[in-house]
């Protein structure tokens, strides 16, 4: 081919968010891919991924609970440094009641994961940090699957955005209805929310020591509803973004993307 003067399509550039640091002391595994848990705040799983816009890329950082599946915090950033998944913890911990019983918070080998930062914040909440291994995907597949649901549901269905804050204003939307609305199999096709207000529902005792932390979003209640109680719909600033706002085919069929640029 190079002889003929011809060249193949390539795909766009990969973006790494994993980047293992070696040097860094690193805690057990102490899931082993048993993604199980008998109540809320018993087991999380953290992991990054990536969205392209028109100004470049988005990384997202999600936490999900297990017990759940609901996404109990999140953050968005155009870097990779450790701000982005300690932003993501502290609005979990600032969510989420810790007080009853003990929590296990695992992710892959990521530098950002294994910071001094992050270790130490883990350690002041008493949360129990675990690892799975290098290069390893099965070791972290439940935040593996929410990612590849978040790319399908709303990144390759609905992007692709121009900017990234039109972007991110998207992905708060499906983050709300991901917790809300949107129906899991494997918790008896109801949403997160649900599935958490029928676990207080029947215990009593954790659900006292929930009610004394008003930091804490009510069982059943989404994110936005937790922030605003006498809201019943969706708040405007949450809404999907307007057509103009995203990249559609028309759009591409003109060659309007910049150079490297690809939808999905």
């Amino acid at each position: 081919m190079a002889d003929m003067g011809l060249r193949g399509v390539q795909r766009g550039r990969r973006q790494f968010t994993t980047i293992p640091d070696d040097t860094a002391a690193r805690p057990a595994d102490l899931v082993e891919r048993q993604f199980v848990a008998e109540r809320p705040n018993q087991l999380w799983l953290a992991d990054i991924t990536y969205v392209s816009t028109w100004q470049g890329w988005l990384h997202v950082a999600f936490i999900l609970d297990v017990h759940s599946r609901m996404i109990v915090g999140w953050q968005l950033a155009n870097h990779l440094r450790t701000d982005l998944v300690l932003d993501a913890l502290e609005m979990a911990l600032w969510r989420r009641d810790l007080t009853y019983g003990d929590l296990i918070h695992h992710s892959d080998r990521g530098s950002q994961y294994l910071s001094f930062r992050y270790s130490d914040r883990l350690a002041e909440v008493n949360v129990s940090a675990s690892v799975g291994s290098r290069g390893d995907s099965y070791d972290n597949a439940m935040a593996e699957s929410l990612n590849g649901t978040f790319k399908a549901e709303l990144i390759k269905l609905h992007g692709l955005w121009r900017t990234r804050d039109a972007t991110e204003i998207a992905i708060i939307e499906w983050i709300d209805w991901y917790n809300a609305v949107r129906l899991h199999g494997e918790i008896g096709d109801i949403p997160p929310t649900e599935h958490e207000a029928n676990w207080y529902r029947h215990n009593p005792a954790a659900m006292a020591a929930l009610t004394t932390n008003p930091r804490c979003t009510r069982p059943g209640v989404a994110h936005h509803q937790g922030l605003q109680p006498n809201s019943s719909t969706v708040p405007m600033d949450l809404r999907r973004p307007p057509t103009q706002d995203r990249v559609t085919h028309n759009d591409l069929r003109a060659g309007l993307l910049a150079p490297g640029l690809h939808a999905g």
